[in-house]
């Protein structure tokens, strides 16, 4: 279940299991630096847990940035140290995000990894269709 609450110029995905509204969140994917000229925004996600991460909630969230906004590029922005940006940029990838390049001491002393996933690489999330599914059809 993904639940979509705005506040104001962000948007913040809370994710979470069940029916229970005293549950503890999963998840929390914020959207933000919205360019509509540009067709673009930027992605921040948190969580304890890669567990929430399935179809229906990556589904709707990139239906949201592609489909509603119209959006061509979603970019995403990671550390490169440690085990959790590690972790982070498997993710990403597994997303369909591609590496785009490094801002070096971009987080004071590390560097910062950029993705982005353009709404040819999200076709999967939108459609249920596989790129190599296409190909044999």
């Amino acid at each position: 279940l993904a639940g979509v609450k705005s506040l104001g110029e962000g948007v913040v995905f809370v994710v979470a299991t069940g029916t229970d509204p005293g549950a503890r969140p999963l998840a929390a994917v914020v959207f933000h630096a919205y360019s509509p000229a540009f067709r673009s925004i930027e992605v921040s996600m948190a969580s304890d847990s890669l567990m929430w991460a399935k179809k229906p909630a990556i589904s709707t969230m990139l239906n949201y940035v592609f489909n509603e906004l119209k959006c061509e590029r979603l970019q995403a922005v990671t550390a490169r140290k440690g085990r959790g940006p590690k972790r982070a940029r498997r993710f990403l990838e597994h997303l369909g995000f591609r590496f785009e390049g490094v801002g070096r001491r971009a987080f004071g002393s590390d560097d910062a990894v950029m993705f982005s996933m353009l709404r040819e690489n999200a076709q999967y999330w939108l459609t249920g269709i596989r790129p190599h599914d296409r190909a044999a059809a």
